[in-house]
């Protein structure tokens, strides 16, 4: 519910926030399709990022191009041995 002062007042500036949240990825495995941000649309053969709006295409491969998360350079790598 609104603060009824906020209802006779026009909205001059907004406020940013930010907050943290964990994910936790296998080793080498950093893709969309592993995070908790990607879902599914019509009938999952189309997946988005709930954080971005960003289509994912490559969702089982890659991160978005717009990922929020605070990846290195080659994240999308998977290490060999």
């Amino acid at each position: 519910m609104m603060p009824r002062n906020f209802l006779k007042h026009e909205c001059l500036e907004y406020v940013k926030v930010q907050y943290v949240k964990e994910i936790s990825f296998p080793q080498g495995m950093v893709f969309c399709d592993l995070c908790t941000f990607c879902h599914s649309e019509n009938s999952g053969t189309r997946f988005r990022c709930s954080e971005t709006g960003e289509i994912l295409p490559f969702h089982n491969c890659t991160t978005g191009l717009r990922c929020p998360l605070d990846l290195p350079n080659n994240h999308t790598e998977i290490e060999e041995e």
